[in-house]
């Protein structure tokens, strides 16, 4: 991914892609669950940035490492759904 972020980049930079595989034939395509986010790192300052500064810690859920690209989230868990980050 890091080879088309120049694509990405310029005037009308995008923040953000969303990556989501399919399996299955011509017309009965199928979405599957291994969606994956690609980002840019967000602007600064940011609120994470933020409570980086102060040492209070960050803890992702789902997404939320991949749409900041890392930057201000100490530890994270990833799930596949919204209902498996209610369920654990």
């Amino acid at each position: 991914m890091r080879d088309c972020a120049k694509l990405l980049d310029g005037p009308h930079r995008v923040g953000r892609v969303i990556a989501r595989p399919f399996t299955g034939e011509a017309g009965h395509f199928v979405r599957t669950s291994r969606r994956h986010d690609y980002a840019v790192d967000p602007p600064k300052p940011m609120l994470m940035d933020a409570l980086a500064e102060r040492k209070v810690p960050v803890f992702g859920i789902g997404k939320i490492h991949d749409i900041y690209n890392g930057r201000g989230v100490d530890d994270y868990v990833t799930t596949k759904s919204n209902t498996d980050g209610m369920e654990n």
